[in-house]
């Protein structure tokens, strides 16, 4: 009897991992790609690399960095008390001008904006780049205004901001939640994206 439940203690948990796993799409030629050490992580992805400056869409996917246990429990920033009950999406250029995507009004420490890491290669490489790719379970398409494209050539950053995060019981707290950067040269009419 205690065979048995010890394997179906197993099963239990090869059937969680591959639910979560097999939930979120595998990300290549992922760029912008930053982590934050407040667990949270953004990236794009565009298969193009020149597009009219009208018309710049990139997709974009973000999310949080943490364990998820047996249980479905969401661990590592739950324990220490974080909650980022709203959020806001926007991006900015290097001269400061901003433009809010959206501002979203649920937790983000969720199921939903789960990003998985092989956290042996994460504990070793944080801030560093990764030998696996990350893979979010949330991403969405988001279009850059033509005017943020203010200089011959520059960044866009790509902010998740919370002015209402809580930690530990250290009160409500404004803060960065994770940033990357869409880097570009104009040429003409037409912006191409560069990676540095």
């Amino acid at each position: 009897m205690k065979k048995l439940t010890s394997l179906l203690l197993a099963l239990v948990m090869l059937f969680t991992a591959l639910t979560l796993s097999g939930c979120g799409e595998k990300n290549t030629g992922l760029y912008g790609c930053y982590d934050d050490p407040n667990g949270f992580m953004c990236a794009y992805e565009s298969n193009l690399r020149e597009f009219d400056i009208n018309s710049v869409n990139l997709k974009l996917y973000y999310g949080g960095i943490y364990n998820i246990g047996n249980n479905g429990e969401i661990l590592e920033i739950s324990e220490f008390g974080m909650s980022v009950p709203s959020f806001e999406l926007y991006l900015e250029n290097e001269d400061g001008d901003r433009h809010t995507i959206k501002k979203v009004e649920e937790e983000l420490i969720s199921h939903k904006y789960y990003v998985h890491i092989d956290w042996d290669y994460h504990n070793f490489l944080l801030f560093e780049y990764y030998d696996t790719t990350p893979v979010f379970l949330y991403h969405e398409v988001i279009t850059i205004p033509a005017e943020l494209f203010a200089n011959d050539s520059g960044y866009i950053s790509i902010v998740i901001y919370s002015d209402n995060a809580t930690l530990d019981g250290s009160g409500v707290r404004s803060t960065i939640l994770a940033e990357g950067r869409v880097c570009y040269e104009k040429v003409g009419d037409k912006v191409v994206l560069t990676e540095d």
